[in-house]
């Protein structure tokens, strides 16, 4: 199963009090990579999207805080942004009634017209507002996942509207609980779950597509077979073209559970 291999893994939902990602001293000149998760949907189908923040300038370190372009984060989410003046920035999305406003320079922003503190002020810097990281995904409902490379020279950010899998949730290589599907035909398959044994969080064969949803939460993908077999899906964390990041597939006939298989190919 292929990963890259990392030092350590934060995940973070934030709220009403954020906890500050903190960059460490030794990050001062690293390059970093932001990676933005979304779904969408199409009928009965959901597809989940990997892809890397577009942006003309790239997220920095100031102090100990990881900053991004307010702009680039806020576009990627499908957020309007309107500045109206050099200072007062507002961000809506289209046929919501969601209203973000920031100022730069300032602690305080607004949230559906409610006061938001913030610890750290977005900035200017190379002509562009930043907000940290921290703010952005407590702000905009958003999972956050920030690793460090071996070398600690790249640093590796997921800002997600769904919560990514654990690598204990993936991790079915030396896993007891599943065998090795490959074969000659195909030496890189699944590696698929026992029938008398469960996942890490207590799914079995035989289950019900609720009890699934209930221990998963909403699936990242749906794929509609036919009219009884369907298949859903979710994701770990994965650098787009790497091959980095694995999936865990639940397939049902009816709405009952009848295989689960787990995939570290790229995606």
């Amino acid at each position: 199963m292929k990963k890259v291999l990392m030092v350590f893994t934060v995940i973070i939902f934030f709220i009403i009090n954020p906890i500050e990602i903190c960059a460490k001293e030794n990050m001062k000149n690293v390059e970093i990579y932001t990676i933005i998760v979304t779904s969408s949907s199409e009928g009965n189908n959901k597809c989940l999207h990997f892809k890397m923040l577009e942006s003309e300038v790239s997220p920095f370190i100031f102090g100990s805080v990881i900053m991004i372009p307010l702009r680039a984060f806020s576009e990627a989410f499908g957020y309007n942004v309107d500045y109206q003046t050099e200072k007062k920035i507002i961000i809506r999305k289209k046929g919501e009634e969601d209203e973000i406003i920031f100022r730069v320079g300032s602690l305080s922003a607004s949230v559906n017209g409610h006061d938001y503190n913030m610890n750290q002020t977005p900035i200017i810097h190379n002509d562009r507002v930043f907000i940290s990281v921290n703010y952005a995904s407590s702000i905009f409902n958003k999972y956050i996942t920030l690793k460090e490379s071996v070398d600690e020279k790249k640093v590796f950010i997921w800002i997600s509207s769904v919560q990514l899998l654990s690598e204990e949730d993936v991790a079915a290589e030396k896993n007891v609980n599943y065998y090795n599907g490959a074969s000659s035909t195909d030496p890189m398959a699944y590696y698929y779950l026992k029938d008398d044994s469960q996942t890490n969080r207590g799914v079995k064969i035989g289950d019900s597509y609720e009890k699934v949803v209930e221990l998963y939460s909403e699936p990242h993908e749906k794929k509609i077979k036919d009219e009884t077999s369907y298949i859903i899906s979710y994701y770990s964390e994965s650098f787009p073209g790497t091959g980095s990041g694995s999936v865990i597939s639940f397939y049902f006939a009816g709405d009952v559970l009848t295989s689960v298989g787990v995939d570290g190919r790229p995606f």
